[in-house]
């Protein structure tokens, strides 16, 4: 077995990206990261589990800390899961998919601006291949599309 060494100033584990969506306009809702890793790319919300935390609870938490937006817990379904190293971070835990109304969803703004520099609506159907994503949002929204082509049979 090969062991690989990282170089890892400060290791940090990260829960799984929550999925926010709006089935009536079909648009996911992303975050453009202003700080590394992945720097100036696109991201759904996330982020640390506290210790004693569960994932769903850390996923309601990062939602209304990143975005202002308020869920409940048992309005989440997880869609998958991600495990992924690197950039010294582990990006492990369950994808959350929260499904909201328009309204809801257009009032989604920016809460940590040091943190990420954009917010913004994108068309899953006009998604542009060029559209620079975070590696746990390209995760992220594979179980998306692979959900709703099961959620449509």
């Amino acid at each position: 077995m090969k062991t690989v060494t990282l170089p890892i100033q400060k290791p940090v584990a990260r829960v799984g990206s929550g999925v926010v969506y709006c089935p009536e306009s079909g648009e996911i809702l992303l975050l453009q990261r202003k700080i590394g890793p992945e720097v100036n790319r696109w991201t759904f919300p996330g982020g640390k589990v506290e210790f004693g935390e569960r994932t769903v609870m850390a996923m309601v938490r990062e939602l209304e800390e990143e975005t202002g937006l308020c869920v409940d817990e048992y309005m989440l379904d997880m869609i998958g899961f991600l495990d992924h190293i690197e950039f010294g971070t582990h990006f492990s835990g369950p994808v959350y998919l929260v499904t909201l109304t328009k309204e809801v969803i257009d009032s989604a703004r920016n809460v940590e601006p040091e943190k990420h520099q954009a917010i913004g609506l994108f068309s899953l159907r006009d998604l542009s291949p060029d559209l620079m994503l975070t590696y746990p949002a390209k995760v992220a929204l594979a179980c998306l599309s692979i959900h709703l082509a099961k959620e449509a049979q």
